[in-house]
């Protein structure tokens, strides 16, 4: 806009030297007579050279700014009216050049000057484009809610900015050839006045803001009136008065109130003060009257002719409007039940609608195929008018790499609006015309892009050629594709709730969810087709030590490929899910007969027979198998489950690597063993345990020097139940820590007690599990036991199992050093049943063993039992440490052991164990 007044400062020349000025150039037209009558020949001067060189300059100039607009504009339509419109420029300056210029120069024919005549050419095809792009147009503004726009405020101000002009022109012509007046002041007054009222609009339209627009115009309005009435005060307005009526018509268009009011009053003001000035008048009415009544008349009928349509344009695009967002409501209350069951039902009751409503061809929804083997866009809906016939397969998948241009921008994320699809051939080339056929011509393409990622694209087609798709649609097909985005999002996320809530994560296995409801709905069938199911529960063997070998990612990998493994070696009719960790569950289903279930079982377990590669490494693994059988070991989802577990964790007890079927014995020991469980939390209230005491006894003097406390649960119900049972399942709750401080606790004090009744001075055993010694408040607990029972340490012995003490656990060798310092005596419980020997023992704080009674029992019967019971009671009195012979119960036992110098003995040979009572009663016939 800078280099506007240096672009026309050239034409301004030329046209003030060929007007206004004629003593700039005495020669400004050459008339010369000719047979076709006189026409103007150039004079060939210095003037004529100039205007030459200017018309030149400025066309070439013209033409690189038309071939680069072209060049830089992605638009093919641009292209093509650049192109178009150099052409048409050139053939007219080419053939204006010969008739006006050249041929009386170069050839010296007297031509007339027909270039007015040639320039109509591409004038016309410039409004050609104008028409039908809207070339030249600003960009349209979406003002849907103003009825005065920006760009109908614009269309506006140039009208009656034309008007006034026209006006001027009008009275001009009016006064100067139909009237008799000597004085044309006040004709020429009132036409400059249109002259300059229609700069001033100009100018406020381009450079005030809005507010002062509606205020200048309603000035001008206001102003014009009275102004044009005294100007003909001698005719009393005769005729011009009509003007105000057709500027009362325009104010109509404008969205500001004031200015009608301001104009009504201005009218209304000067008719009454005329009315007082010149109450009455007569005068004469000419020809000049008329005409200027008569175009009074066309102009208030244009500016009429304005206000409607921009009147019946908003409300057509008002009433658009309202139906975008009805059928927007429509389809937004639809798709708020949407589900992945019904996604397509919705999707295609959507694409009826749009298409009823917008009148289109086609309507439909491609998405990209998610299987990366498949290289398609997928037809997710796809709607047709009934009067379109056409071979397309457009609602089947589109191979990407057919179409990759188009595909393209498609990821890219661009929207594609066309008004002629041939238009888009250099950007696509033929790839639009082969997928919708060569009959189609409108298309717009908007991406439904989901979480950043362009997921698909919604299409619309036509065989019709629009002029322009209007913001409005454009608009409106934005929000469509936003609705489907939402949707396809909304159900993405469904599905990733349910893979989440019924599928493993690392394996997309169905979780223990999923697969009891599976098997529930295989149970339903079951009972219709009298066909039986099982459920496998299958447990890697070890799976730690792979974790521990090659950390959790590497245990992941090794489950992953495993989940692999099994879903090929399986049946597609049956079902593999991931219970947890290394736990597996398969579902066999449709099954003839039980017998198959061991051969489907076995090949199963021969996934096991070869290595794993994992990170180069080969792993060896096994597992062990648990079955249920359906009606027999349960008859829902939940018992057969559980029992194929109980049947697996058998499976593990009897050796690992097996499979085994749930038995009836099985579920009644795991009841039995659920029972005691449960009555084990209330076993301390309800004081149904007791200590028995074993007496030990000196082998060579055959005094009791000290009792193992034994502990014995009397249940109501059960009877004396074995500690074998129920330690265990202590252990597994965690209750051994508070029913192993009961039974320190209770044994100190009963020693306590027998001391302080000057029984004797005997000592106390009492087992500790390898639980206990693991809790890091155990010695702390030991040493409060005895202050509360006021029991000296050294007479508290504390026995441990054999592979407690050979666990190369330093922390469980602190313990016991910590336990030594404070005088307890510590012993090896069921030595001989691990792989310890004394020479490990040697270093830890030990100062007894206790043989297992099965070395007892093998005495003299065989010589090299005898010999290992020997050596073992010889090398630990070497070691400094006393041997306690378990289990003694015949006398060739005793004598044995007293002959090669053990030290304690224990057994029903001497004392069964027994309760406290009598045991005081064994250590009163011990004294006597």
């Amino acid at each position: 806009k800078r280099f506007y007044a240096l672009l026309y400062l050239s034409t301004l020349i030329v046209y003030l030297g060929f007007t206004y000025f004629p003593q700039f150039n005495p020669q400004q037209y050459n008339m010369v007579q000719t047979p076709t009558g006189w026409i103007n020949i150039a004079a060939n001067n210095i003037w004529d050279v100039f205007f030459i060189a200017y018309y030149v300059t400025y066309f070439i100039t013209s033409l690189l700014l038309l071939w680069r607009w072209g060049k830089q504009s992605n638009n093919p339509r641009d292209k093509k009216s650049s192109s178009i419109i150099i052409i048409s420029f050139l053939v007219t300056v080419i053939i204006g050049s010969l008739t006006d210029m050249f041929g009386n120069i170069i050839f010296s024919i007297d031509l007339p000057q027909l270039a007015p005549i040639l320039i109509v050419f591409p004038a016309l095809i410039i409004y050609y484009f104008i028409r039908k792009y809207g070339l030249l147009n600003p960009e349209q503004v979406n003002e849907a809610a103003i009825l005065m726009s920006d760009q109908i405020r614009i269309k506006v101000s140039n009208y009656i900015s034309s008007g006034f002009i026209l006006a001027a022109t009008v009275n001009f012509i009016a006064y100067y050839f139909f009237t008799d007046d000597s004085e044309p002041f006040s004709f020429l007054l009132i036409s400059g006045m249109f002259v300059l009222l229609s700069v001033i609009i100009q100018i406020v339209q381009r450079y005030l803001k809005q507010t002062y627009k509606d205020i200048i115009i309603a000035i001008i309005f206001s102003l014009i009136v009275p102004v044009l009435t005294f100007l003909n005060y001698n005719t009393a307005g005769a005729s011009i008065w009509a003007f105000a009526f057709a500027l009362l018509i325009l104010s109509i268009v404008f969205d500001k109130m004031f200015i009608q009011i301001i104009l009504s009053v201005s009218i209304i003001l000067t008719q009454l003060v005329m009315c007082i000035l010149l109450p009455e008048l007569t005068i004469t009415i000419g020809s000049a009257n008329y005409i200027i009544r008569l175009f009074i008349f066309l102009i208030a009928i244009w500016f009429a002719n304005l206000g409607s349509r921009i009147f019946q344009t908003k409300l057509s695009e008002n009433a658009e409007q309202i139906g975008f967002q009805k059928i927007t409501t429509e389809i937004s209350t639809e798709f708020i039940s949407v589900n992945e069951q019904n996604l397509r039902k919705k999707i295609d009751l959507a694409l009826s609608k749009l298409g009823t409503f917008l009148n289109s061809d086609r309507i439909y929804i491609y998405i990209f195929d998610d299987n990366s083997d498949k290289n398609e866009l997928t037809c997710h809906g796809l709607w047709k008018n009934d009067n379109i016939i056409d071979n397309k397969d457009i609602d089947k998948e589109i191979s990407i790499s057919n179409y990759p241009r188009f595909v393209k921008r498609i990821q890219v994320g661009n929207i594609i609006t066309l008004s002629d699809i041939l238009d888009f051939a250099p950007i696509t080339g033929d790839e639009l015309p082969i997928l919708l056929g060569s009959s189609d011509k409108a298309f717009v393409a908007m991406p439904i892009i989901i979480k950043n990622k362009v997921f698909g694209f919604f299409g619309i087609d036509s065989k019709a050629i629009i002029k322009q798709w209007s913001d409005t649609q454009l608009d409106f097909f934005r929000i469509i594709s936003l609705i489907f985005s939402a949707t396809f999002e909304r159900i993405q996320q469904e599905q990733e709730i349910i893979e989440l809530a019924y599928f493993d994560h690392l394996t997309k296995l169905p979780n223990r969810f999923l697969f009891r409801d599976r098997v529930s709905q295989m149970i339903c069938l079951s009972e219709r087709t009298n066909n039986t199911l099982a459920v496998i529960f299958l447990d890697i063997d070890a799976f730690k030590a792979v974790n521990d070998t090659i950390g959790h990612d590497g245990g992941d990998a090794l489950i992953l490929r495993l989940a692999e493994q099994l879903t090929k070696y399986l049946r597609k009719s049956d079902t593999v899910a991931r219970f947890g960790g290394d736990e597996f569950l398969i579902l066999l289903s449709n099954l003839p007969s039980i017998d198959v279930i061991p051969k489907i079982v076995k090949k199963t377990l021969r996934i096991f027979d070869k290595p794993f590669v994992i990170n180069e490494q080969e792993f060896f693994i096994t597992a062990s198998a648990g079955i249920s059988v359906y009606p027999y070991d349960g008859k829902d989802a939940d018992s057969l489950v559980k029992n194929a577990d109980l049947a697996m964790y058998k499976a593990k007890e009897l050796g690992k690597n097996r499979y085994m079927f749930c038995t009836d014995d099985m579920r009644e020991e795991v009841l039995f063993k659920m029972r005691l469980t449960n009555n084990l939390f209330r076993v301390l209230d309800r004081k149904e345990l007791n200590l028995y005491y074993q007496p030990q006894i000196n082998t060579t003097t055959g005094k009791i020097i000290g009792a193992e406390a034994l502990l014995r649960w009397f249940h109501p119900e059960y009877g004396l139940i074995k500690p074998g049972l129920f330690i265990p399942l202590a252990e597994q709750t965690g209750l051994i820590g508070s029913i192993g401080d009961w039974v320190l606790k209770e044994a100190c004090r009963q020693c306590k007690e027998w001391q302080e009744k000057e029984l004797t001075d005997i000592s106390i055993a009492v087992n500790v599990s390898f639980l206990q010694l693991k809790h890091p408040k155990f010695v702390r607990r030991v040493e409060q036991i005895l202050k509360e029972t006021k029991l000296d340490a050294k007479y508290l012995e504390i026995e441990l199992t054999e592979s407690a003490a050979v666990s190369n656990s330093d922390y469980i060798i602190d313990v016991l050093h910590s336990l030594k310092e404070l005088g307890i005596t510590i012993s090896i419980d069921d030595f001989g049943t691990e792989y310890s020997s004394l020479s490990r023992l040697s270093s830890m704080p030990i100062d007894r063993i206790k043989l297992d009674m099965h070395f007892i029992h093998s005495i003299d019967k065989s010589e090299k039992q005898n010999a290992i019971i020997k050596s073992i009671i010889e090398l630990s009195h070497i070691l400094g440490l006393q041997v306690v012979a378990e289990g003694v119960e015949t006398e060739s036992q005793l004598k044995f052991l007293r002959q090669h110098k053990n030290d304690i003995i224990q057994g029903f040979y001497f004392h069964r164990p027994v309760p406290p009572k009598e045991f005081e009663e064994i250590l009163l016939n011990n004294q006597n």
